[in-house]
């Protein structure tokens, strides 16, 4: 969000999560454990406040800004993922994990022996494991990149390439290695008729020599 809004004020955000951290503590009783207060705040985000998962207008971009997601209580099973992760953190229930599947992203909740994984995007649904088929965690640096292919994904239909190259400098600054995303910084940055820095990363290539590449 900070990239396209330099203005966002991300401390007003973090205190509105804590705010809401604390009206989902007040519900919790004295004997329930990590899974019943999971619940009460699935039914927290998706019942009482009617956060959703975007199916009208899905590929707007606001739905991957976080800042938007807590304004508009709509948003990608990625956004809302995060949102839960990060609600039950603030809440100290252990164990909540994001789990990215090829074009889905779920959550996974590891209490003691049991997994339960449950779908923000579809109001906080419980899936069985057969409903999982991707159970790998998505570690923080996962889940930003993925992030960030979603906003590239919708700034190449408009293809505004200034807008599309400060996202993939963030994709190369976290991920240095990646030769297609080195590739297509170069390929921007002779678009905007920036050769000095697109034959850095040309010459990179050559060194580098990766696979599947053809220099």
């Amino acid at each position: 969000a900070k990239i396209d809004d330099p203005d966002v004020d991300i401390d007003y955000y973090e205190q509105q999560l804590k705010t809401m951290a604390a009206e989902v503590q007040a519900q919790f009783a004295g004997g329930d454990d990590d899974a019943a207060k999971l619940k009460k705040l699935i039914a927290y985000l998706f019942e009482e406040n009617g956060y959703h998962g975007s199916r009208q207008d899905y590929y707007n971009k606001a739905n991957s800004y976080m800042n938007r997601v807590l304004d508009g209580r709509e948003g990608l099973p990625i956004t809302l993922s995060v949102l839960v992760m990060e609600l039950a953190a603030e809440c100290g229930i252990d164990g909540v994990v994001g789990v990215g599947a090829p074009g889905h992203f779920i959550i996974k909740h590891v209490n003691g022996d049991k997994e339960q994984f449950i779908d923000p995007f579809d109001n906080g649904n419980y899936l069985s494991r057969a409903d999982a088929e991707y159970l790998a965690k998505s570690g923080e640096r996962d889940i930003v990149l993925r992030m960030l292919r979603n906003l590239m994904g919708v700034a190449q239909e408009s293809d505004p390439s200034a807008e599309l190259l400060s996202y993939v400098e963030t994709v190369v600054a976290l991920q240095p290695d990646s030769a297609f995303d080195r590739w297509s910084r170069a390929v921007l940055l002779i678009q905007s008729r920036q050769f000095g820095a697109a034959k850095k990363d040309l010459e990179w290539l050559l060194q580098a020599k990766p696979t599947g590449l053809d220099l």
